[in-house]
């Protein structure tokens, strides 16, 4: 089954609590995936926080950071899981420690920050400007980033 979500239009605040769903797949060395998702609540922290804590180039300005939970147990990070604030998508799990270190914090991708990126592109294939198939997609990008926007 296939299920649309709307993308959040603006960054709810830091202090608002989030959602994350996965099967814990990346969290193997801690407990056994589930055959059901789960789903743990995630507070994001700020940026400047979360530099301070991870090694330079992993932080940018299209990530968030979110405070892992203490108990390894309660943590979901698979890549990819979304990250959801009253059934908007906000982010997407992207890279990080798993679940053994939860004293670090988990990078997400902002879905917000690149909403932008995300219209050029559907707009871009549904305009025929992109095809889908692999081998045509790189090369169509490359000369559309190049080509001067309407």
């Amino acid at each position: 089954m296939t299920e649309f979500i709307k993308l959040a239009p603006v960054m709810p605040s830091l202090d608002d609590t989030y959602l994350t769903f996965g099967w814990g797949f990346d969290s193997l060395e801690v407990q056994p995936p589930s055959d059901e998702p789960r789903k743990t609540e995630l507070t994001f922290t700020p940026l400047d926080t979360c530099k301070t804590k991870i090694q330079t180039g992993f932080v940018s300005d299209t990530v968030l950071c979110a405070k892992m939970p203490e108990d390894s147990f309660e943590c979901i990070y698979d890549g990819g899981s979304p990250v959801v604030w009253k059934n908007l998508l906000v982010a997407v799990a992207s890279v990080g420690f798993t679940c053994r270190n939860t004293s670090l914090p988990g990078i997400y991708t902002s879905v917000i920050k690149l909403t932008p990126f995300i219209k050029n592109i559907r707009k871009a294939v549904r305009s025929g400007q992109l095809a889908r198939r692999k081998r045509e997609i790189r090369q169509q990008w490359e000369s559309l980033k190049r080509s001067p926007s309407p």
